[in-house]
């Protein structure tokens, strides 16, 4: 370990607790998210009377299908980009390397989540509705990932190199790798979205 103390031990192992906390956490809000999607599916349903079941397991499992890739492919890549930054400077990942990227992941999104809260509790109290707020809330999330985007970035950095417990050049270059494993799930993640936007049309037809 290339730093042994009380305070960064203690934070060690808040960001590491806080991570497992945050991962149930962000399951919840994607269940609140999934529940949102199939209330706006039935409206839409309602609204042309009928709709192939098919679009509907297809809009309605879009959630569960992120979470699940981000869980257990995308945090796979990332541990498998800091092993081999470990392989590249000899050195060994510390326990729950899982939970430590999950941690880091979860922290640098904090700023999105707490943006989330506060548009969903002004637009509940301006509206006096909770699915209103919650659906505001949730289109504004795209909007919200580039405009927290400046700090997210260097807080990933600094958690993954607090979590890792590595050396500033072993995390920098863990933390680069982590970032190409990123940039291949997004490109998946797009070549899905694309998938499924060419095939609703023929659902539909």
């Amino acid at each position: 370990m290339p730093y042994e103390s009380g305070f960064l031990n203690g934070l060690d192992a808040f960001f590491n607790i806080a991570g497992q906390a945050g991962f149930w956490l962000v399951l919840a809000i994607f269940l609140m998210l999934t529940a949102d999607a199939i209330r706006e599916i039935y409206l839409l349903a309602t609204a042309l009377n009928s709709m192939p079941i098919a679009v509907l397991i297809m809009r309605g499992a879009n959630y569960p299908v992120l979470f699940a890739f981000w869980a257990l492919v995308h945090i796979t890549l990332c541990v498998y980009a800091a092993a081999l930054a470990g392989n590249i400077f000899k050195f060994e990942l510390p326990d729950e390397p899982r939970w430590r990227t999950i941690g880091a992941q979860i922290g640098a999104g904090i700023y999105v989540a707490i943006g989330w809260a506060l548009i969903l509790l002004i637009r509940m109290a301006s509206t006096g509705s909770p699915p209103a707020g919650i659906s505001d809330a949730n289109h504004a999330v795209p909007s919200l990932i580039l405009f927290t985007l400046p700090l997210a970035i260097p807080t990933h950095f600094f958690l993954t190199w607090l979590l890792l417990r590595v050396r500033f050049t072993e995390a920098l270059v863990a933390w680069l790798l982590q970032g190409v494993a990123t940039l291949l799930s997004i490109g998946v993640l797009t070549l899905l979205w694309f998938a499924e936007r060419a095939l609703l049309p023929r659902l539909l037809a």
